[in-house]
């Protein structure tokens, strides 16, 4: 390769760089002036919102001080003072009668409760003593119709006394307790279940 031949190929190639950096730098400035036409764009529609807000906000409060007059206006008229205060009068005597029935439901909810709970434990009381009754008088009657208190007249009376001794009768009401008090802690236990 001959020396003319390299200065002309490194003249294109200097060429193709600069139009290359050439076209660069367009692209760049189309991209810039693209960006700048977007955010200008973006920045009248923010103006255009920010309008619409305060005209929006100008009607409000124009609303607002519109309506405080005609408050103003009719707060100051003296027969809607004296409905107003009517209206209040009555309110308050709802309430009032409110909670008059509220107390009044409250302790007669009290009373019947605490009736049902006396009625309860009396009807309670007065069967277990009926029960208890009934089952001392069984009681009795058995222990009765089994003691062996008959004897013979033909025996003398040593055997007599022998037999007293050996069947001497135990005091009937204190076996009846006994079995009285097993019998009704075994009531009291079946019917607690």
């Amino acid at each position: 390769m001959s020396l003319a031949e390299l200065k002309e190929r490194l003249a294109l190639l200097r060429e193709a760089q600069q139009t290359e950096q050439q076209e660069k730098r367009e692209h760049i400035l189309e991209e810039k002036q693209y960006k700048k036409q977007l955010l200008l764009e973006q920045l009248d529609t923010i103006d255009l919102h920010r309008r619409v807000l305060a005209q929006a906000a100008a009607i409000r409060k124009e609303e607002s001080r519109a309506r405080q007059r005609f408050q103003q206006a009719v707060s100051q008229d003296e027969t809607v003072l004296a409905l107003q205060r009517t209206l209040e009068e009555k309110k308050q005597e709802r309430q009032r009668l409110k909670q008059i029935k509220s107390k009044k439901a409250k302790t007669c909810e009290q009373t019947a409760a605490h009736m049902v709970r006396n009625t309860e434990t009396h009807d309670n009381k007065i069967l277990k003593e009926k029960s208890c009754e009934e089952l001392e008088l069984s009681l009795q009657r058995h222990i009765q119709k089994d003691a062996p208190y008959v004897v013979s007249s033909d025996r003398n009376t040593s055997d007599i006394n022998t037999f007293k001794m050996l069947h001497r009768p135990v005091n009937v009401s204190f076996q009846i307790r006994r079995i009285f008090i097993i019998f009704y802690c075994l009531h009291s236990t079946y019917f607690a279940f």
